[in-house]
């Protein structure tokens, strides 16, 4: 502010005069955008856009005003989800450019859509490279073509706040709306923040994940079995995951990954000093890849998982409640059992019939999944009589240990001379 120098005398108040004859020139450029705009707008039809977005939430507003119309039309359009500021720009375009389809009657009247972003303009012009935006713009592009040559309207960028005020305020309108008109999908389950990401944490950041997670140039050697999108991640993760307890979390994160806290996932990061199972201590546990390789564990799993992640249809609370009856099947039964980490000798059985003595009443959607516990006890069967013996041997083995030191001794001895006879 240079009101001040005014109090001074004689000098303050030239400097005061040189200060206001040198802000006049930086105005004069701003007048003249609103000059030319008022000319174009006695000629043409002239469709001011623009975008607005604060943090992720984003609105579109467009002001409208030809030769033959005394007012301004206003029309705002909240985006659903999330999106960027630039984002917001192209949208604003979009929908300028369907409007014309739809409400313009005169052929021969010529439109103007005039744009304050250089980079929405330059790339539906294939001036810029767009790659993260390569779908909105494409549909602009496309609407220009259903258009015709003839009746294309002209794109053109001009300088921020020149006369596109009011477009300014339109879509910051349209933004406040967006923020309380999100789908309920897409809504945290605390409103804190209401809105959940739509299009995923960033276009070009969703496009690698999803590339690198499928692998397009080379395959993975083992396929990969959690949630792949990061909109589908992200979205059940917000809906559901919030309303559980930590540990309730945990259960249905190994049923989406198939890893679990056991021996075979920890000695594989350097976690644990075996492999073994930590069940029966014999059977060398591999990782969870030997689940996988079951077949009919294999569809018992995945049509458990696809019910844990649920039907996106479903209101949020009805998703939840299955997944709390699973995740307390889940805990009936200990952590390893519904997470792909079975002891295939007798765990899972021994665990299931104790927990049946005590029970406990499980709801008819876990009980459609009773097959998974059945998965250990026909592994067993398959291989009853190694697996009797290993159990035996073990049995024996934690008897002997527990044996003073003079009878375990004689056993050694008693063993080895049978050896050698």
């Amino acid at each position: 502010n240079y009101r001040p120098i005014s109090l001074l005398s004689g000098v303050g108040k030239l400097l005061e005069r040189i200060i206001t004859m040198r802000l006049t020139q930086y105005q004069a450029g701003f007048q003249s955008w609103i000059i030319v705009i008022t000319i174009i707008i006695s000629i043409v039809s002239v469709i001011f856009a623009d975008g607005s977005c604060k943090p992720g939430i984003g609105g579109a507003g467009l002001v409208i005003q030809g030769p033959s119309q005394s007012q301004w039309i206003e029309v705002k359009f909240p985006i659903q989800g999330i999106t960027t500021m630039i984002g917001s720009e192209i949208e604003a375009i979009r929908q300028a450019l369907k409007y014309v389809q739809q409400n313009q009657s005169d052929k021969d009247e010529r439109v103007v859509i005039l744009s304050d972003c250089k980079f929405a303009v330059n790339a539906i012009h294939n001036k810029s490279n767009s790659e993260t935006y390569n779908f909105p713009v494409a549909e602009c592009q496309q609407l220009m073509k259903e258009l015709g040559e003839n009746d294309v309207p002209e794109i053109y960028w001009i300088k921020g706040h020149s006369g596109n005020e009011r477009a300014d305020a339109v879509a910051k309108s349209a933004r406040f709306q967006a923020e309380f008109n999100q789908p309920e999908l897409f809504r945290r389950p605390d409103k804190t923040a209401p809105f959940l990401n739509f299009h995923g944490l960033n276009p070009f950041f969703t496009e690698e994940w999803n590339r690198h997670w499928t692998n397009e140039m080379e395959p993975h050697k083992c396929l990969k079995r959690y949630l792949r999108n990061l909109i589908e991640a992200q979205s059940f993760e917000k809906i559901i995951l919030h309303r559980l307890e930590v540990h309730k979390r945990r259960y249905v994160c190994r049923v989406i990954t198939g890893k679990v806290r056991l021996n075979g996932f920890l000695f594989k990061i350097k976690r644990a000093d075996s492999s073994d199972c930590k069940w029966c201590g014999t059977f060398p546990y591999q990782g969870y890849r030997n689940a996988w390789r079951a077949a009919a564990f294999s569809i018992q799993h995945i049509d458990l998982r696809s019910l844990v992640i649920g039907d996106k249809t479903w209101e949020p609370e009805t998703r939840t409640k299955v997944v709390k009856e699973l995740v307390n099947a889940m805990s009936y039964f200990g952590p390893g059992t519904f997470s792909t980490c079975f002891c295939l000798h007798f765990w899972v059985e021994e665990r299931a019939k104790i927990n049946f003595k005590k029970k406990k009443q499980l709801s008819s959607i876990v009980q459609a999944f009773m097959p998974l516990f059945a998965f250990g006890a026909e592994e067993r069967a398959k291989n009853s009589d190694d697996s009797k013996k290993k159990h035996k041997n073990k049995r024996k083995t934690h008897k002997i240990l527990q044996r003073p030191k003079s009878s375990m001794q004689k056993i050694i001895k008693r063993k080895t001379i049978k050896l050698f006879q």
